[in-house]
């Protein structure tokens, strides 16, 4: 893989025009590629002729580009580090802005990109994730009764879950429109939240607000204080093969951080040397960017001292989806096994064993299904709010299932902390 050994300079770029050009303009512009991969372009043109590089920032892969340019309508070439023809890029530029299409060589899609003017590379950092996916637990009182709860955010999708009383009550509720403040309505007639209405103050999360109209059409607020907060980052990488994209959690714990991250650079590594080889470096020359992959963390349980989830891995050159369960200890920097939750001398694998028989004997499907159901062996473990979450391999016929054994079932033998404390004992 060809990989660019630092970013360019104007000078390289005013060396691609005559040197007799006259009223030719130079600037440095950063944005994005699919709305996810940031780019840094050197672009130049005179009003008539533009020519410039572009590098992926992940990657540090450079593509050249020359064109004419009419009426501030770009319309450019673009060729990779050996001077191979790899596509187009079509768009308007106004020396501030540069937004439009990237196509392949046969301009049968179409990739938007939309950049911008800047000083200096370093001048854009994207926020590609935080602000658009997180998830925090708040606790206190509603109606002076001990209320947890629990939101979740995933780009306009908002999710809640509110504990009172042994009583659940979520939603999942669009917000199509980018706002300071979201209002979000709680509807559930069981719930002495009904009628009820959560209010996010994204400028300020140390507390939820939820507010109601009292009989005399007066306005009473209640708070619950934040506890712990998670965000998402999202590690990009693009080349001129494919492009790809790891969702993960980030707690501001220095060793959780790092090892998730570093479980998706895995992965990444994985996949460029897979798609290196020479068969897929002719696809890549011949159909740049239609090859993509995915990868996403689902965290089922955030407590003091634990967290736990599932990293989903999809690719477009490979069937299926897999996955990665784990659960690891906060207090010691540490993967942790389930064996690990309990008292030493408690046989976890036995329990998760005689769980999956159970399941087997007992589960009610339709024959196809119930076939393979009975031929999984649930190999990935995870914690939940719920108890210990046995899980299947994804299907992308029958999705996947789960056994789930309540804590309360194995109370007496849980010695973790949290457990305990935030679900055992609430």
């Amino acid at each position: 893989m060809s990989f660019a050994q630092s970013y360019h300079s104007k000078a390289e770029v005013k060396d691609m025009f005559p040197s007799n050009t006259k009223n030719l303009w130079i600037n440095f512009l950063s944005g994005t590629l699919d709305g996810e991969h940031t780019i840094d372009m050197i672009i130049g043109t005179d009003g008539h002729t533009c020519k410039g590089i572009y590098t992926m920032r992940n990657s540090k892969v450079s593509n050249y580009f020359e064109g004419n340019e009419h009426n501030k309508q770009l319309q450019l070439i673009e060729q990779d580090a050996d001077g191979r023809h790899t596509g187009y890029l079509l768009g308007k530029y106004d020396g501030q802005h540069f937004e439009g299409m990237w196509m392949p060589k046969d301009k049968k899609r179409a990739i938007p990109f939309a950049l911008h003017f800047v000083n200096a590379y370093s001048d854009y950092q994207p926020t590609l994730c935080r602000d658009k996916y997180w998830e925090q637990y708040f606790s206190g009182k509603v109606d002076d009764k001990p209320t947890r709860m629990n939101i979740k955010r995933q780009a306009e999708i908002f999710t809640y879950q509110i504990w009172q009383n042994d009583l659940l009550t979520t939603d999942a509720i669009i917000k199509h429109e980018i706002e300071r403040v979201y209002n979000l309505p709680v509807n559930d007639p069981k719930s002495s939240l009904n009628g009820m209405t959560i209010v996010i103050d994204t400028l300020d999360m140390t507390k939820i607000t939820l507010s109601r109209l009292d009989d005399g059409n007066y306005e009473n607020t209640q708070s619950l204080k934040a506890d712990r907060r998670m965000t998402y980052d999202c590690f990009n990488y693009a080349d001129n093969i494919c492009r790809m994209e790891c969702r993960k959690p980030v707690l501001g714990h220095k060793k959780f951080d790092t090892w998730i991250e570093d479980r998706c650079r895995e992965w990444i590594q994985k996949n460029t040397k897979e798609l290196s080889s020479q068969k897929n470096q002719k696809l890549g020359l011949a159909d740049r960017w239609s090859q993509s992959a995915e990868s996403w963390v689902e965290v089922s349980l955030f407590l003091d001292d634990l967290i736990s989830g599932t990293i989903y891995f999809q690719s477009s050159w490979h069937n299926g989806t897999d996955m990665v369960s784990f659960i690891y200890n906060l207090n010691e920097g540490r993967e942790i096994q389930i064996k690990d939750v309990f008292a030493s001398g408690f046989n976890a694998i036995e329990l998760l064993s005689e769980s999956v028989a159970k399941y087997h004997q007992s589960v009610i499907l339709p024959p196809d299904k119930k076939k393979w159901a009975f031929e999984q062996l649930f190999p990935h473990t995870i914690l939940s709010q719920e108890g210990i979450v046995l899980k299947s391999p994804f299907s992308t016929i029958f999705g996947e299932l789960e056994i789930v054994i309540p804590y309360m079932q194995v109370a007496e033998n849980i010695k973790n902390k949290s457990i305990i404390k935030d679900i055992l004992l609430k």
